[in-house]
């Protein structure tokens, strides 16, 4: 783990050795983070690289959506730690994914959601329960190594922000799907959709009938029309939503 206080300094560092993930805070005194990443991605574009905020009013600051050719992927931080091995694992399984399911046969649970804010309270939830449930499973005869392999063996979890990204990982991964995390209002064809979730999860029924599916939203109304599409679902202002979705994970 590297640390530079400046964008300067930071290309500095790139230039001299390999690095895999390049994790970026808003707040930088000699140059923005975007014209940072826009210019790592222009020398370095296999790196990854992710923007930290700390806030909503941060978020507001950044153009919506912004470029992939500047970030890779938005995340907030309000302060729990386990967001940067949620940050690290999102990136590892967005370059392994493709390799592990077809050497591997290894899983995957889609999360469909655009909200930095909510993702990165969600996502370090679920690599907690699936690393939690899938260590629960080894059996006790097996060596450090052999265990090692199979918690490599985890499933992935792909986050998608838009229709078509949800769209694509389904229809590439569908066989080894477990399960289908989504928001209701999301993104398609560059318009944000109300019941955007509840099409898409129609879709993904008339291929497959029985996927667990959660939806989730900040409006209870929504309710009744995912259990029209055989969906459970999760109001994101529920006091009680981590355990929910915990519960709804180990079912």
């Amino acid at each position: 783990l590297w640390r530079a206080s400046t964008a300067a300094a930071a290309m500095k560092m790139i230039s001299r050795r390999k690095f895999d993930l390049i994790i970026v805070m808003i707040r930088i005194s000699d140059m923005d983070p975007l014209s940072l990443g826009k210019r790592i991605k222009e020398k370095y574009s296999k790196i990854p690289v992710i923007l930290l905020v700390f806030d909503e009013s941060e978020l507001k600051q950044l153009p919506h959506p912004i470029p992939k050719s500047k970030i890779d992927r938005v995340f907030t931080w309000s302060g729990n730690a386990n967001v940067f091995p949620a940050v690290i694992k999102f990136v590892e399984d967005r370059l392994n994914v493709k390799r592990d399911v077809k050497k591997g046969n290894v899983r995957v649970i889609i999360l469909v959601e655009d909200s930095p804010r909510y993702y990165s309270t969600i996502m370090p939830l679920i690599y907690k329960e699936i690393t939690y449930h899938t260590r629960n499973l080894l059996s006790k005869s097996l060596n450090d190594t052999h265990r090692q392999l199979h918690m490599r063996g985890r499933p992935k979890i792909l986050l998608a922000n838009t229709w078509e990204e949800a769209e694509k990982y389904y229809s590439e991964f569908q066989t080894n799907v477990l399960g289908i995390i989504s928001d209701i209002r999301f993104t398609r064809k560059k318009k944000l959709v109300a019941d955007c979730g509840i099409d898409f999860i129609r879709w993904v029924r008339e291929q497959d009938p029985s996927m667990p599916i959660l939806l989730q939203s900040t409006d209870l109304t929504h309710s009744e029309k995912a259990k029209e599409v055989n969906a459970h679902f999760l109001h994101k202002e529920s006091p009680t939503l981590l355990q929910e979705l915990r519960e709804f994970i180990l079912k």
